[in-house]
This record gives structure tokens, sequence and C-alpha cells, in this order.
């Protein structure tokens, strides 16, 4: 899946690779370190408490499909999604704390999804933990259905579901 710069109210949606040649990468690396490191971050993802701004760099050179979050030309966070099989993708997600509570991630994810779906995925899985009110609601925001409870708790969408 080829993809490209998406746009939603207030922020656009870059291409990881188009963001690893961005004139502020050492400001774009210094801001994803920050928000690595953020409590509420660490607390519901796998990166490590140790992690360092080389690490950042790193990561932000690592070719994906993945989308950065840019708001007010900040670098606020980013949709990833995985090729777990053909047509189906996980979707992973995360957010800066200086772009929480503005309905961002809800309009990236819903326009990730949207994207993948019109350009060959048939199914997006999404993951979250059971006591991560914020990631469920995003699933549930943009349409997921519950297929699974335990200590992770398993959304899917499908294009039936968009109707796309």
């Amino acid at each position: 899946m080829q993809i490209t710069a998406l746009r939603i109210p207030h922020a656009t949606l870059l291409p990881w690779e188009a963001l690893a040649k961005h004139p502020d990468i050492e400001q774009i690396s210094e801001e994803l370190l920050r928000s690595c490191l953020d409590a509420q971050t660490q607390r519901f993802t796998t990166i490590p408490a140790e992690y360092t701004l080389a690490m950042a760099k790193a990561f932000l050179r690592t070719p994906a499909l993945r989308w950065a979050i840019m708001h007010e030309g900040r670098y606020s966070g980013n949709v990833e999604l995985r090729k777990e099989a053909p047509g189906r993708y996980s979707m992973g997600y995360n957010l800066a704390p200086w772009a929480r509570g503005k309905g961002l991630m809800r309009m990236a994810a819903r326009e990730v999804a949207d994207y993948a779906l019109h350009h060959g995925a048939h199914t997006i899985e999404i993951s979250t933990m059971k006591d991560n009110a914020a990631s469920k609601a995003v699933a549930q925001a943009i349409g997921a259905r519950l297929v699974h409870e335990g200590d992770m708790w398993e959304y899917e969408l499908t294009q039936e579901m968009l109707g796309a």
C-alpha cells in the first residue's frame, strides 16, 4: 500500500518517509522523545522508560506504513498500520500530551482507516489495554466493533462496516 499525506481539521497526516526529510527534523526528534517519555504514553505502550534522543532519531528513519500527526507545526503523534496477512492490518496509535483532548486521534485514526480500507485493506484490527479508556474511545469512535474483552480489548473494522 502506498501512502500519501492526509488532512484532517487542524492537522496534517504526513507519510513517515516524508517526515524524515522534514526541515525541522531535529525539533521533531525532540518532540517525539518528549512524547515517548510521557507517563501516560509509557503506561500504555511498550516504549522503554530509558528511551533516548538517539532512539527517537532512529525510529524517525525507520520505514513504516505510518503517518505523523502534525498539529500547529509540531509533531503530535502517529498512526501506524502493520500488515498481518493479505488485506488484514493492525492499527496502532499514540498522541503527544500537548495534542490530547482535541479529538485529533479520532479524526486521524478514522482518516487512516478510511484510506487503508479504500487502498487494499479489508480488515483493520485494533488492540488496547483494558484500562486504556482513551484508546478504546478512539476505536469505538471510528466504528470498530469489539470482538474480544480480556486484559487486551480487541476491535475490528472492515470495509463493510464503513461501506467502503
